[in-house]
């Protein structure tokens, strides 16, 4: 897990115009979105080497969303926020709640020999309060 005043310092020193970023640490890539207004597909990270998703949490303003993580061609992690949510207490890897309105999906520790993919869809419209998402290849 990452420390949170590194995120809290990462989310400081973006520019409050852009929404969007791709940036690296201890040479990581670190996806930050924040306060985006969202439907339909969106790609959040592509790999074609060999890697490890470290953390990614998603916190959103609707529950009708999905999430999917396809790890070397398997889906690795995919679903609905209601789909998940009931998986989080028995699966390590995925935890899936909602808080004071926020609907909130983590996902640790998934590692690929290949190839990754993570991407989600909104089915209706919403907002991205916070997305972010620290990985590693070799």
């Amino acid at each position: 897990m990452i420390d949170e005043a590194v995120l809290v310092a990462i989310l400081a020193a973006e520019n409050k115009k852009r929404r969007f970023e791709l940036k690296e640490l201890e040479g990581d890539k670190l996806i930050v979105i924040r306060d985006r207004p969202y439907s339909g597909y969106m790609k959040v990270f592509e790999s074609n080497r060999p890697g490890k998703l470290k953390e990614m949490s998603i916190i959103v303003d609707t529950n009708d969303f999905e999430v999917r993580l396809i790890v070397d061609g398997f889906l690795a992690v995919g679903g609905r926020f209601e789909d998940l949510k009931p998986m989080s207490p028995y699966v390590e890897s995925i935890d899936a709640f909602e808080d004071n309105g926020k609907y909130i999906v983590k996902i640790s520790n998934v590692a690929w020999r290949q190839r990754a993919t993570c991407d989600m869809t909104m089915v209706g419209s919403g907002r991205i309060i916070a997305l972010f998402a620290r990985y590693s290849e070799s």
